[in-house]
Protein backbone atom coordinates (compact mmCIF):
# COMPACT_ATOMS: atom_id res chain seq x y z
CA UNK A 1 0.00 0.00 0.00
CA UNK A 2 1.36 3.24 -0.68
CA UNK A 3 0.23 5.19 2.17
CA UNK A 4 2.63 3.08 4.06
CA UNK A 5 5.34 3.65 2.12
CA UNK A 6 4.98 7.67 2.94
CA UNK A 7 3.61 7.61 6.58
CA UNK A 8 2.24 4.98 9.70
CA UNK A 9 1.65 5.08 12.82
CA UNK A 10 2.45 1.53 14.36
CA UNK A 11 1.16 -0.12 17.48
CA UNK A 12 5.02 -0.85 18.23
CA UNK A 13 5.16 2.85 18.63
CA UNK A 14 8.66 4.21 17.44
CA UNK A 15 11.15 2.94 19.05
CA UNK A 16 10.52 -1.14 18.30
CA UNK A 17 10.93 -2.00 14.85
CA UNK A 18 12.60 -5.08 14.93
CA UNK A 19 10.11 -7.26 16.30
CA UNK A 20 6.66 -7.62 16.96
CA UNK A 21 6.95 -8.76 20.47
CA UNK A 22 5.58 -9.53 22.86
CA UNK A 23 2.43 -10.14 20.83
CA UNK A 24 3.15 -11.62 17.25
CA UNK A 25 0.65 -8.90 15.78
CA UNK A 26 1.32 -5.32 14.54
CA UNK A 27 -1.35 -2.85 13.70
CA UNK A 28 -0.24 -0.11 10.94
CA UNK A 29 -2.19 2.97 10.37
CA UNK A 30 -3.13 5.74 8.40
CA UNK A 31 -4.29 7.98 11.30
CA UNK A 32 -2.17 8.78 14.85
CA UNK A 33 -2.44 6.45 17.19
CA UNK A 34 -3.50 7.37 20.70
CA UNK A 35 -2.85 4.23 23.22
CA UNK A 36 -2.48 0.70 23.12
CA UNK A 37 -2.99 -2.44 25.04
CA UNK A 38 -1.62 -5.47 25.25
CA UNK A 39 -4.10 -8.03 26.94
CA UNK A 40 -3.28 -11.53 27.24
CA UNK A 41 -5.83 -14.39 26.03
CA UNK A 42 -3.82 -17.23 27.43
CA UNK A 43 -0.02 -18.26 27.91
CA UNK A 44 0.60 -17.77 24.21
CA UNK A 45 -1.58 -15.56 22.67
CA UNK A 46 -2.26 -12.14 23.00
CA UNK A 47 -4.46 -9.41 21.56
CA UNK A 48 -3.53 -5.79 20.47
CA UNK A 49 -6.03 -3.25 21.00
CA UNK A 50 -5.20 -0.16 19.43
CA UNK A 51 -6.86 3.27 19.60
CA UNK A 52 -6.63 5.35 16.39
CA UNK A 53 -7.62 9.03 16.36
CA UNK A 54 -9.71 9.10 13.43
CA UNK A 55 -13.06 11.35 12.91
CA UNK A 56 -15.17 8.91 10.59
CA UNK A 57 -18.41 9.99 10.35
CA UNK A 58 -19.77 10.35 13.87
CA UNK A 59 -16.81 8.19 14.90
CA UNK A 60 -14.43 9.70 17.73
CA UNK A 61 -12.11 6.88 17.58
CA UNK A 62 -11.54 3.54 15.95
CA UNK A 63 -10.62 0.80 18.08
CA UNK A 64 -8.75 -2.09 16.22
CA UNK A 65 -8.40 -5.46 18.29
CA UNK A 66 -5.71 -7.23 16.71
CA UNK A 67 -5.83 -11.12 17.62
CA UNK A 68 -4.71 -14.03 16.49
CA UNK A 69 -6.45 -16.83 17.99
CA UNK A 70 -5.59 -20.65 18.80
CA UNK A 71 -5.16 -22.92 16.34
CA UNK A 72 -6.13 -26.96 16.29
CA UNK A 73 -3.60 -28.92 17.43
CA UNK A 74 -1.63 -32.62 16.70
CA UNK A 75 -1.06 -34.68 19.46
CA UNK A 76 -0.46 -38.41 19.92
CA UNK A 77 -4.53 -39.13 19.74
CA UNK A 78 -4.28 -37.13 16.66
CA UNK A 79 -5.84 -34.05 15.44
CA UNK A 80 -7.45 -32.36 18.08
CA UNK A 81 -9.99 -29.12 17.88
CA UNK A 82 -9.43 -26.03 19.95
CA UNK A 83 -13.04 -24.38 19.27
CA UNK A 84 -13.86 -24.27 23.05
CA UNK A 85 -10.53 -22.83 23.29
CA UNK A 86 -10.99 -20.37 20.65
CA UNK A 87 -14.33 -19.33 22.07
CA UNK A 88 -13.18 -18.45 25.43
CA UNK A 89 -9.99 -16.56 24.13
CA UNK A 90 -12.75 -14.20 21.78
CA UNK A 91 -14.91 -13.42 25.01
CA UNK A 92 -11.72 -12.20 26.87
CA UNK A 93 -11.00 -9.98 24.03
CA UNK A 94 -14.93 -8.87 23.42
CA UNK A 95 -14.62 -8.04 27.19
CA UNK A 96 -11.23 -5.81 26.79
CA UNK A 97 -12.77 -4.02 23.88
CA UNK A 98 -16.18 -2.78 25.18
CA UNK A 99 -13.88 -1.81 28.54
CA UNK A 100 -12.37 1.31 26.53
CA UNK A 101 -15.11 2.03 24.01
CA UNK A 102 -16.82 4.93 24.68
CA UNK A 103 -19.68 6.11 22.74
CA UNK A 104 -19.37 7.24 19.52
CA UNK A 105 -16.55 4.93 19.25
CA UNK A 106 -16.02 2.30 16.37
CA UNK A 107 -14.68 -0.73 17.19
CA UNK A 108 -13.13 -3.30 14.82
CA UNK A 109 -11.94 -7.10 15.74
CA UNK A 110 -9.75 -8.44 12.93
CA UNK A 111 -7.40 -10.98 12.54
CA UNK A 112 -6.55 -14.61 12.19
CA UNK A 113 -9.64 -16.54 13.95
CA UNK A 114 -8.26 -20.00 13.10
CA UNK A 115 -12.18 -20.70 12.55
CA UNK A 116 -14.49 -20.43 9.95
CA UNK A 117 -17.52 -19.80 11.60
CA UNK A 118 -16.37 -17.98 15.01
CA UNK A 119 -19.16 -16.85 17.15
CA UNK A 120 -19.34 -13.08 18.50
CA UNK A 121 -22.09 -10.95 20.38
CA UNK A 122 -25.13 -9.81 17.98
CA UNK A 123 -23.33 -5.95 18.04
CA UNK A 124 -20.67 -7.34 15.67
CA UNK A 125 -20.74 -7.49 12.07
CA UNK A 126 -18.91 -9.31 9.19
CA UNK A 127 -17.17 -7.08 6.82
CA UNK A 128 -16.67 -9.81 4.40
CA UNK A 129 -20.17 -10.83 4.39
CA UNK A 130 -21.53 -7.19 4.71
CA UNK A 131 -19.85 -6.10 1.72
CA UNK A 132 -19.75 -9.22 -0.60
CA UNK A 133 -22.28 -11.43 0.71
CA UNK A 134 -22.44 -13.81 -2.36
CA UNK A 135 -18.46 -14.29 -2.65
CA UNK A 136 -16.49 -16.82 -0.79
CA UNK A 137 -13.49 -14.99 0.54
CA UNK A 138 -11.29 -17.71 1.31
CA UNK A 139 -8.24 -16.96 2.92
CA UNK A 140 -6.88 -20.13 4.00
CA UNK A 141 -6.88 -22.61 0.83
CA UNK A 142 -4.76 -25.53 0.48
CA UNK A 143 -6.08 -25.89 -3.22
CA UNK A 144 -4.03 -22.97 -4.28
CA UNK A 145 -1.69 -22.13 -1.68
CA UNK A 146 1.48 -24.16 -0.78
CA UNK A 147 2.07 -23.00 2.71
CA UNK A 148 -1.38 -23.71 3.57
CA UNK A 149 -0.78 -27.21 2.25
CA UNK A 150 2.40 -27.65 4.37
CA UNK A 151 0.18 -26.52 7.43
CA UNK A 152 -2.83 -28.91 6.29
CA UNK A 153 -0.26 -31.75 6.74
CA UNK A 154 1.79 -31.14 9.72
CA UNK A 155 -1.51 -30.80 11.38
CA UNK A 156 -3.19 -33.40 9.85
CA UNK A 157 -6.34 -30.83 9.20
CA UNK A 158 -9.41 -30.36 6.73
CA UNK A 159 -7.82 -29.46 3.37
CA UNK A 160 -10.72 -27.50 2.06
CA UNK A 161 -10.43 -23.54 1.94
CA UNK A 162 -11.68 -21.53 4.92
CA UNK A 163 -12.19 -17.96 5.38
CA UNK A 164 -10.39 -17.91 9.04
CA UNK A 165 -9.25 -14.42 8.45
CA UNK A 166 -12.02 -11.96 9.32
CA UNK A 167 -12.95 -8.58 9.88
CA UNK A 168 -15.96 -7.72 12.34
CA UNK A 169 -17.10 -4.30 12.95
CA UNK A 170 -19.58 -3.08 15.62
CA UNK A 171 -21.74 -0.73 15.98
CA UNK A 172 -23.04 -1.82 12.68
CA UNK A 173 -25.20 1.36 11.67
CA UNK A 174 -23.09 3.93 13.26
CA UNK A 175 -22.90 6.99 11.14
CA UNK A 176 -24.97 5.27 8.25
CA UNK A 177 -21.80 3.12 7.27
CA UNK A 178 -21.44 1.40 3.50
CA UNK A 179 -18.64 -1.10 4.25
CA UNK A 180 -16.54 -2.65 1.26
CA UNK A 181 -13.69 -5.48 1.86
CA UNK A 182 -11.23 -6.63 -0.81
CA UNK A 183 -8.82 -9.81 -0.80
CA UNK A 184 -5.43 -8.97 -0.92
CA UNK A 185 -2.01 -10.80 -1.60
CA UNK A 186 -3.74 -13.84 -3.49
CA UNK A 187 -1.08 -14.24 -6.01
CA UNK A 188 1.61 -16.57 -5.10
CA UNK A 189 5.35 -15.22 -5.16
CA UNK A 190 6.46 -19.05 -3.39
CA UNK A 191 8.00 -20.85 -6.28
CA UNK A 192 9.93 -17.32 -7.44
CA UNK A 193 11.30 -16.79 -4.63
CA UNK A 194 12.78 -20.81 -4.52
CA UNK A 195 13.82 -20.45 -8.03
CA UNK A 196 16.03 -17.36 -7.41
CA UNK A 197 17.50 -18.81 -4.52
CA UNK A 198 15.84 -16.53 -1.50
CA UNK A 199 14.46 -17.46 1.47
CA UNK A 200 10.66 -17.72 0.25
CA UNK A 201 7.80 -14.86 1.66
CA UNK A 202 4.77 -15.74 3.67
CA UNK A 203 1.47 -14.06 3.55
Amino acid sequence: QLWVRDHYWSSCGDQQTDSVDPSGQLTLSKWPVRSVLFARLSQHKTVVLTTILASMGRARALLVANLHLAADLLDASGPSSRQEHRAEQLKICEEVLHDRLRPGDLALIAGDFNDAAPVLSGEFVDAWLAARPQEEGYTFDPTVNRVAQQVVAAVQGRPEPRRIDRIYVAPPAAGGWRMDAQLVGTEGFYEASIESGKQPWYL
